[in-house]
């Protein structure tokens, strides 16, 4: 009986391992994909402080301003990635380079994987 109940479980878990092998991998890319290599861009989802955030709706820039970062697969931003294209004034890039760490993202996906993106997006105060 012992070894008809083992036998069983070493099936089940046999079984099992057939899904775990036919499940998708996802491999991490090496450098940050632009937003036309992407099937579904990360998108902003929201902001943990009351500051300069990324414009929800694309529109013309005329005084505002651009900036670039990266998103990784978690949705944050990463340290140091942040680059001013263009601003009104000194003190404003000052407060959206203290502000860009409270930004959250949904993640960019390719193929249903999570993958880190270089976004390039206007900022709305």
């Amino acid at each position: 009986m012992k070894a008809l109940a083992l036998l069983c479980v070493a099936s089940a878990a046999f079984a099992g391992g057939s899904k775990v092998a036919n499940a998708q991998t996802c491999k991490p890319n090496a450098t940050p994909s632009f937003e036309f290599q992407v099937q579904q861009p990360a998108k902003f989802i929201g902001d943990t402080a009351a500051r300069p955030r990324p414009a929800v709706q694309r529109s013309p820039v005329t005084a505002g301003f651009v900036v670039q970062f990266v998103v990784d697969t978690l949705g944050l931003v990463r340290d140091g990635t942040l680059r001013i294209l263009k601003s009104p004034s000194p003190e404003a890039s000052a407060a959206v380079s203290s502000a860009y760490a409270s930004w959250k993202y949904m993640p960019a996906l390719n193929d249903g994987c999570k993958v880190v993106q270089l976004v390039q997006t206007e900022v709305a105060r």
